[in-house]
């Protein structure tokens, strides 16, 4: 058995950041398709037109917006969370794991 005593927490930061940064474009999709039907639908006003381009302009915000503040709010607790999890571990041990070695064929049956 193996303990994990601490994280350092940039790389839990970074890596969480573009974690975080990789599923604000999965989830953009749903948002611009739902700026779209409100659009098209003329959702946005007495002026369906200007309605469209408020649309248009809000959507290219959120291509840009989405995976950054996604990304930025994974980095900010990836780094909180690796620090509180090495304060825990110094008062309370770190997380318990077992190891076990794995040859290739054992990865990759075939």
């Amino acid at each position: 058995m193996q303990s994990i005593q601490s994280v350092d927490v940039l790389s839990c930061a970074k890596i969480l950041g573009v974690v975080q940064a990789t599923l604000g474009l999965l989830i953009l999709p749903f948002f611009l398709l739902t700026i779209g039907i409100g659009a098209i639908s003329g959702g946005f006003g007495d002026h369906p037109a200007a309605g469209a381009g408020i649309a248009i302009i809000g959507g290219l915000l959120l291509v840009v917006l989405i995976p950054l503040f996604y990304g930025a709010m994974g980095f900010a607790f990836g780094a909180l969370g690796a620090w509180a999890y090495n304060l825990a571990a110094k008062k309370f041990g770190g997380i318990q794991i077992e190891l076990q070695a794995v040859t290739p064929s054992e990865t990759f049956p075939g």
